[in-house]
């Protein structure tokens, strides 16, 4: 009996051929009752019934950016300071700052709305710098100043950095640590060569306390710099070994064994005529391995050129103002005194770049620059006042910087109060050294 009704109700489930279709199989049989719709049924041949906000909802996930330097969310860190520094310094339209907060997170509307920021932003710096380029060759020429205009070009083109927003990596090895607004390095090394040869030496040293003054503001370096920009830190504290050991007698024939003798030999000679030295060079390095590269850099530098500075010692990196005063004093005190040097031309240089970087200097906050890459922005632009001595390490330098093949980049931080006053400084100080070498 059981049997029977068994097999009449498989009969009656397999003569529905809707039914059968829903079947799911058992061990042995297929049973489903005939008013449950699986879920693969609902979705074969034919698309659910979605709901108004369902559709508006996958709609929107569709254009959402994830990662990408534009998703605010991950990105913060980047145009957190960035809406702070254009609420600040009046860069972009408040309500379009508005906007773009109030509109969906992540979505494909609001990462536009952040790239057309970012390019009008960098607009604004831009047509800011410009302005204020205008300003400076204006306020030079008020204080009898003149430019050459082959060196002008070449400052516009070569010396000065880019301001740009990087929204990707810039670099194939992946350089830049960070995205967002960033002053870069477009050209690779770049030298100024002021030639002070003709002058007197109270003139050319209180030129380099000047040159070392303004490299604060600038973003550069001098050629008082150069043996630890290219050697690093050991390689100036060789310099300063040999400086306070060495006079320029010893110098030269240190100098002309070190170019004739082998490594071996070298390391006799000087640990039997200059034995003091010779323990000082080699306390960290008792084989004289990597110590006697160091000292063979550094016996190639003229380290003398700028020996007893009595006016380096006005530069102060945490006052420029008081540096620069000091030095306007010197040259007050030479004009006072009719000193000969006061009647000199390139006196009125240096009287009419003063008056102009104190006329226009804002301000300034290096802490408005993050380093951004491996090389140090600064050291891609020098200042070179002996450039027959600094050849050989500008050379070294130029080829350390191609190897790197990198920009050096450095990143700016709008959301600081002085941020303008200091990208002006920075324009203000490179152009300086322009009519110091015109």
């Amino acid at each position: 009996m059981f049997h029977q009704s068994q097999t009449a109700s498989q009969s009656s489930v397999y003569s529905n051929p809707i039914i059968a279709q829903s079947a799911v199989p058992c061990r042995q049989q297929s049973i489903t009752p005939a008013d449950v719709i699986l879920p693969h049924q609902q979705l074969l041949g034919c698309m659910p019934v979605l709901s108004d906000e369902t559709k508006a909802e996958l709609s929107a996930n569709a254009f959402m950016v994830d990662g990408d330097c534009f998703d605010i969310v991950d990105n913060w860190s980047i145009w957190k300071p960035m809406f702070r520094g254009c609420e600040r310094h009046g860069l972009y339209n408040t309500d379009l700052l508005t906007r773009i907060m109030d509109a969906p997170l992540r979505s494909n509307a609001q990462a536009v709305m952040l790239s057309t920021m970012a390019l009008a932003v960098e607009g604004q710096l831009h047509t800011i710098i410009e302005e204020f380029s205008n300003t400076i060759h204006q306020t030079a020429l008020e204080n009898n100043l003149a430019l050459n205009e082959t060196l002008k070009a070449y400052q516009a083109s070569n010396f000065a950095y880019d301001i740009s927003f990087e929204s990707s990596i810039n670099s194939q090895y992946g350089s830049y640590e960070s995205k967002g607004l960033n002053m870069i390095d477009g050209s690779g090394l770049s030298v100024i060569d002021i030639n002070l040869s003709e002058h007197p030496l109270a003139l050319r040293q209180l030129t380099h306390a000047l040159i070392y003054t303004l490299s604060v503001t600038g973003l550069f370096n001098w050629s008082g710099e150069l043996i630890e920009v290219v050697l690093g830190a050991a390689g100036n504290e060789t310099a300063d070994k040999i400086k306070s050991h060495l006079n320029s007698y010893d110098l030269s024939v240190v100098g002309t064994n070190i170019d004739n003798m082998s490594q071996e030999e070298f390391a006799v000679f000087l640990r039997d005529e200059y034995a003091d030295f010779y323990d000082e060079i080699t306390d960290d390095d008792p084989d004289f391995d990597w110590s006697y590269y160091q000292l063979q850099d550094a016996l190639n530098y003229n380290l003398s050129f700028d020996e007893n500075n009595p006016y380096i010692k006005f530069v102060d990196f945490s006052d420029v103002p008081a540096s620069i005063n000091a030095i306007n004093d010197v040259l007050i005190g030479f004009e006072r005194d009719s000193d000969p040097i006061a009647a000199l031309p390139f006196f009125t240089v240096l009287q009419g770049v003063i008056t102009t970087f104190k006329t226009l200097l804002g301000t300034h906050n290096n802490n408005v620059f993050e380093v951004n890459s491996d090389e140090y922005l600064p050291q891609t632009r020098i200042v070179s006042v002996d450039i027959e001595n600094d050849s050989q390490l500008l050379e070294c330098l130029s080829s350390r910087l191609c190897e790197a093949g990198e920009s050096a980049a450095f990143t700016i931080d709008l959301s600081e109060e002085h941020a303008i006053d200091t990208l002006k400084n920075v324009v203000l100080s490179q152009i300086m050294i322009g009519y110091l070498a015109s």
